[in-house]
């Protein structure tokens, strides 16, 4: 099973020493269809990706490796994509003082 999700993209990596991951969330949701970590799904009319983590911290949206979209000191992050690409979240913390990166997301790919 793991094997599986992980040949499957359904994964992420997280930094539990600054905060658990436990509870992270992203996921793409379109008028006929939804999509997880490693998923496709077609745009259509547009599409609305979900982000959901455990903890507040500043959230970033990346298509094709560029922010869209970012939320400082949130738990939760809503964006509307209206163009294919392959969409990923990237958090970050702060931990004795400087930034850190807690969580990064594999794409979810909207065609």
């Amino acid at each position: 099973m793991i094997y599986a999700a992980l040949e499957a993209g359904r994964c992420f990596i997280g930094y539990d020493l600054l905060r658990s991951t436990r509870g992270f969330r992203f996921s793409a949701h379109g008028a006929h269809a939804e999509a997880v970590i490693g998923g496709q799904i077609a745009v259509g009319g547009g599409v609305a990706l979900h982000a959901k983590l455990p903890e507040l911290a500043e959230i970033r949206l990346l298509k094709d490796g560029r922010p869209v979209q970012e939320a400082r000191l949130a738990q939760a992050l809503t964006h509307r994509a209206l163009e294919p690409g392959a969409y990923r979240i990237e958090a970050y913390r702060r931990h004795l003082g400087r930034k850190r990166a807690w969580i990064f997301s594999n794409p979810i790919y909207l065609q």
